[in-house]
């Protein structure tokens, strides 16, 4: 302790002002820097829920024309055509990105 109080009497108190004015701005640039990988991590979140929901909507709209084309193959054997257009259930089938595996490739799990 008597070290530190030596090392500080040696400043004059214009050089411990400044001293106290860097260490102050070193503080408010990490909380920017902090408050920045915040954000920063928001929107990645945020873009990977959108890819999510468009890979769910481009499911559906695959899984709804593959019940046509069945329909239409149905109609063209003769057989009678389904009122439910049943489709694979490819929408279960799920892209599951994640804000941990953002830098890697889809994982598809087939159910």
């Amino acid at each position: 302790l008597k070290v530190f109080f030596s090392i500080i009497s040696d400043f004059t108190p214009v050089e411990f002002c400044r001293g106290a004015d860097i260490l102050q701005k070193c503080r408010r640039c990490y909380e920017v820097e902090v408050k920045s990988a915040k954000i920063k991590e928001s929107i990645l979140e945020t873009h990977i829920d959108v890819k999510n929901q468009l890979i769910q909507n481009l499911e559906d709209i695959i899984d709804e024309q593959e019940a046509r084309i069945r329909n239409m193959d149905d109609f063209i054997r003769g057989k009678p055509l389904r009122s439910d257009g049943r489709a694979l259930d490819r929408r279960r089938r799920g892209h599951i990105i994640t804000a941990r595996t953002q830098w890697k490739s889809p994982i598809f799990m087939e159910q």
